[in-house]
């Protein structure tokens, strides 16, 4: 849950996401706003029947396990809801719940990383499970950055092994 001043209008909006990936917005009198609730949806398909085999790949789904983070990302004091999502996709919503332009922002390897190291295999799950961090990575005269942890992970062998290589996108 976070609660700030999403409208611009001075009062308090309280914004949750549910595991099934869906973003709700409130008024302080618990009334749901207009534009609300958003999907995290983007590019998420049904899965072929059967389903394919695809090691170490997990596709997105609609879902969020992660908060939603309040951050003004125009630099004009407004704040947008940014959540991250099982659909891969890191979203930032505005005025009523549009997607601010420029998002959703897909995160994704991008094809200059090397290999994993020897012995190891990649997995692709496209999963965001992290609540994306707001800094100012390029100084506080520019918008900051968002920065999410991915679940793409370099593994030492089969399931969930110790000393991993993760990822994390800026």
């Amino acid at each position: 849950v976070a609660v700030g001043d999403v409208r611009g209008d001075g009062r308090p909006v309280v914004v949750a996401t549910t595991l099934t990936g869906k973003v709700y917005a409130w008024d302080a009198g618990g009334r749901r706003l207009g534009g609300w609730p958003r999907a995290l949806s983007t590019g998420v398909v049904a899965p072929a029947i059967p389903r394919p085999a695809l090691k170490y790949t997990r596709s997105p789904v609609q879902g969020a396990v992660s908060a939603p983070v309040l951050a003004d990302l125009r630099g004009d004091g407004r704040l947008a809801v940014v959540q991250s999502g099982w659909d891969g996709y890191v979203h930032a919503f505005v005025d009523g719940g549009r997607e601010l332009p420029g998002f959703p922002v897909k995160v994704s390897l991008p094809a200059s990383v090397p290999a994993p190291p020897a012995g190891y295999v990649r997995v692709n799950d496209q999963k965001l499970g992290a609540t994306p961090a707001v800094a100012y990575l390029d100084g506080r005269d520019q918008p900051p950055s968002l920065v999410v942890r991915s679940q793409f992970t370099d593994t030492g062998g089969e399931g969930i092994q110790f000393a991993g290589y993760g990822y994390v996108f800026a």
